[in-house]
C-alpha cells in the first residue's frame, strides 16, 4: 500500500502495519503531496480524526504523558476522592 500524509514520507507499507479506517479523502490518481495536502485540508481530516474515540484516545494519553509532577499528584488526589464517594454511594 501506497501511504502518504502531512509529516509523513511518501512510501510502501504492509497491509499489517496499517489500520483501516472510517476517514476517507477523494483525491485523483496519482496526485502530487500538496494536492494531497490540499484535499486533506478540505475534508477537514485531522477535526474528524481528533472527534474519534481513537483520536481522543491517543491525545489523552499524550496529556498525562506530559504532566507534571504537581498535576500527578493532584490527579491521584482527584481519583482518591472519587474513589471514596464511590464506596460511599455503594455502601449505602
Amino acid at each position: 500500500m501506497l501511504v502518504d500524509a502531512p509529516g509523513v514520507k511518501r512510501d510502501v507499507i504492509s497491509l499489517r502495519r496499517v489500520a483501516i479506517t472510517d476517514l476517507k479523502v477523494d483525491i485523483e490518481r496519482a496526485c502530487d503531496g500538496a494536492a494531497l495536502e490540499a484535499a486533506m485540508k478540505s475534508a477537514d481530516v485531522a477535526g474528524k480524526w481528533a472527534a474519534s474515540a481513537w483520536g481522543k484516545k491517543i491525545a489523552r494519553q499524550d496529556a498525562r504523558a506530559n504532566l507534571t509532577d504537581f498535576e500527578r499528584f493532584k490527579v491521584a488526589v482527584a481519583r482518591t476522592k472519587r474513589s471514596a464517594l464511590v464506596k460511599k454511594a455503594l455502601a449505602a
